[in-house]
């Protein structure tokens, strides 16, 4: 299940948007493992959007924060995550 704080929906996206970018996500990195990932996904009309979530104890995710267009920082920092590991 994933779970959309409020603080995600601050730049315009709606719950509904951000949990189908978040399962039908293009590239993804750990930040922390098994707590923290960053990934960029797509939403119902193609746009790209970059989200950050916490895994929770129960095994839910929380998303508490998505915008779009991914910032191109974010997209170096999900390379250098992938290609460190």
């Amino acid at each position: 299940m994933i779970k959309v704080h409020p603080n995600a929906l601050k730049h315009g996206l709606s719950a509904n948007e951000v949990r189908l970018a978040w399962e039908n996500y293009l590239i993804g990195a750990v930040r922390v493992p098994g707590e923290l990932e960053v990934r960029v996904g797509v939403d119902s009309v193609g746009r790209q959007v970059e989200m950050v979530g916490s895994l929770l104890s129960g095994g839910e995710w929380l998303v508490y924060h998505a915008m779009t267009p991914p910032p191109k920082k974010v997209l170096n920092e999900i390379n250098y995550l992938i290609r460190r590991n």
